[in-house]
């Protein structure tokens, strides 16, 4: 018998070894390497979805069965590791506590290595004494809720989502077919197959949808960070696209990319071309983007103004290598509108032009189309100069009415160019020719950037009565200085602390709670992670994606 336990102590010690290097190995990058941290007097919050497990130093943590049952079919979120600032005698380094108490979790909760929650790490500074200390709570607060991954959002927010366009495509011919906006779709013949490698037969569904504003982006629950293998980034898009092949409801596969020319937003530096996976939502880079039309590299930007004769005219302009961008304000755009129909020596100067959004493209910088403005307006004095009173009210009436007249056919010119763009692929600035997307699914056009003084946020949200809202859902945060939509539980956020951010808070029941960017900004978080989100019901007011775009004048 003795000789057995002799012969059982090396292997004992074998299996030891083992086990704490592999502990070793795991904690190597846990969360206590660069947690979010925050200090609070004493933690006593009450969170909708979330459950409280205690943690006392040196033993296990209990996760009774009813805490088991509310964490089935849902995904832990994040974690908060509360303790006390106040150690008393002990001179183990807290983060050292942390590496044992967040094993110890693991072991008793194993779905928190699946589900891979952020971490928090909060200090309660209030307590004095190790008996003050005891009466506080110390352990871990887990935050569950629905996994808010694309393949649920795109479901829950389906209600809100623009029209799919949908096309019957022969599978033995293919087609090119015309999506829109300037961007056209090249399917291949004999290029569409079933998931298990089944060549198509006969017609199958074609369909389409694209993404080009922040509103797009929050409903249609696409994922919008991208790990480039060191840290993870934000991305702000010229542009998405989602592509799906279906024949009698069974989803399709390619053999054979399909090319898309894609006209995007804007031509923007630093753009490339992304390709996510449905299943997990991570996104992998194919390429960088060049654009079809003239160089997309933003040279300068520059504002410009003119006074003359009671006319003020202020643009704010983009200038390319080739033309530029010009950005009018509401009066000097009716002026420029309606010279730009009746003086051909303007017009030359403008390529295609934008009347709701009162922008033009140029072929000439500012400065030059502001010379020929000077001009115009020195020739229109003239002339009124010269006229008498009389002669002056008749010659205005007709100049009115020719004026409608060629402002009418410029508008149908621009038109034709701008169709002329999608069906024969004239080169525009923003398009970007030949994207091969070898798989049906969702592709991305993006720069990349990190959130300015990022804030990690836990807030209340309250309705116009100052009553809390429950049955939260999902959180969108849109930083209108960028071109994108981050999805969040409600009650861990991250934002920039200088963003020209907008809240919104979807209900379980798709209830529609919104945070105006001037109500954020009159927030003060300086010293405040926890603040109470006074939010205005849209439920009424939104109901597609349109709506949102609307109110928000994007």
């Amino acid at each position: 018998m003795n000789q057995k336990t002799n012969c059982m102590k090396p292997l004992y010690l074998f299996i030891s070894l083992i086990l704490i290097t592999h502990l070793n190995h795991s904690f190597s990058n846990s969360p206590a390497d660069n947690p979010i941290r925050e200090k609070v007097l004493k933690y006593d919050f009450q969170l909708e979805q979330t459950i409280q497990l205690k943690a006392k130093l040196g033993q296990s943590v209990f996760v009774n069965a009813a805490d088991l049952e509310k964490l089935k079919g849902v995904k832990i979120h994040h974690i908060d590791l509360v303790y006390s600032a106040y150690t008393g005698s002990n001179t183990v380094s807290q983060d050292q506590l942390h590496v044992q108490r967040i094993q110890n979790l693991k072991m008793a909760l194993p779905q928190v290595e699946k589900d891979k929650p952020t971490w928090k790490f909060i200090e309660q500074t209030g307590a004095k004494s190790l008996k003050e200390a005891k009466t506080y709570f110390h352990g871990f607060v887990v935050h569950y809720g629905p996994d808010l991954s694309y393949q649920h959002l795109k479901e829950f927010f389906k209600p809100f989502q623009t029209a799919t366009k949908t096309f019957t495509v022969s599978a033995k011919e293919g087609g090119v077919f015309d999506c829109g906006g300037g961007t056209t779709v090249n399917i291949a013949g004999n290029s569409v197959t079933y998931l298990d490698g089944t060549p198509v037969n006969g017609d199958f569904t074609f369909a389409y949808n694209e993404f080009k504003d922040p509103t797009d982006f929050a409903f249609s629950g696409i994922p919008m960070t991208y790990n480039d293998g060191r840290e993870d980034l934000n991305f702000s898009s010229v542009g998405m696209y989602n592509l799906r092949g279906e024949q009698n409801g069974k989803e399709l596969d390619l053999k054979a990319p399909v090319k898309v020319d894609f006209n995007c937003t804007k031509p923007a530096p630093g753009v490339a071309f992304y390709q996510m996976d449905d299943v997990t939502g991570e996104w992998t880079k194919k390429k960088e983007v060049n654009y079809g039309g003239s160089k997309e590299t933003l040279k300068y930007t520059r504002k410009s103004e003119l006074e003359f004769d009671g006319h003020y005219f202020e643009l704010n302009s983009k200038i390319y290598e080739n033309y530029a961008d010009i950005q009018f304000d509401e009066a000097s755009w009716d002026w420029f509108f309606k010279h730009l129909a009746s003086y051909p020596k303007l017009n030359a100067l403008v390529k295609q032009f934008d009347e709701s959004e009162k922008t033009a493209q140029t072929t000439v910088e500012p400065k030059e189309l502001m010379d020929v403005v000077t001009a115009i307006m020195i020739e229109e004095k003239k002339t009124e100069m010269k006229l008498e009173r009389a002669e002056r009210a008749a010659q205005e009436a007709q100049r009115q009415k020719a004026e409608a007249e060629k402002m009418a056919k410029l508008r149908a010119e621009n038109q034709k160019y701008l169709d002329a763009v999608a069906a024969n692929g004239i080169s525009s600035p923003s398009l970007v020719n030949g994207l091969n997307s070898p798989d049906f699914g969702v592709y991305n056009c993006d720069q990349l950037y990190k959130l300015e003084e990022p804030l990690a946020l836990s807030p209340t949200y309250v309705d116009e009565n100052g009553v809390e809202i429950t049955s939260k859902h999902v959180v969108c945060v849109m930083d209108l200085n960028f071109n994108g939509s981050f999805s969040f539980h409600p009650n861990n956020i991250k934002c920039s602390g200088v963003g020209k951010n907008v809240i919104l808070l979807f209900t379980d029941d798709k209830s529609v709670f919104m945070l105006s960017e001037q109500q954020f900004n009159r927030l003060d978080l300086k010293e405040n992670l926890r603040p109470v989100f006074a939010m205005k019901n849209m439920t009424s007011i939104i109901k597609k994606s349109d709506d949102l775009k609307s109110y928000l004048n994007i």
